[in-house]
């Protein structure tokens, strides 16, 4: 559960921010319905550490829903 997200215009990126200390799964669910959801899993987040967690690519379905 993010307390604050901020999205990045223009670089497709993101921030979660003042998350407590943990390990989190991260899923993405795309608007766009020809690509499927992604799962990242076990996330570490440090008290005043940023996590890069790098491009995350995403997967196109082979048929649509």
């Amino acid at each position: 559960v993010a307390t604050f997200s901020l999205a990045q215009l223009g670089n497709n990126s993101f921030q979660l921010v003042d998350l407590p200390e943990g390990i989190y799964d991260i899923r993405i669910t795309p608007n766009d319905p020809l690509y499927l959801d992604t799962l990242l899993t076990a996330v570490a987040v440090v008290p005043r550490h940023t996590t890069n967690i790098g491009a995350i690519p995403l997967r196109m379905r082979t048929s649509l829903p």
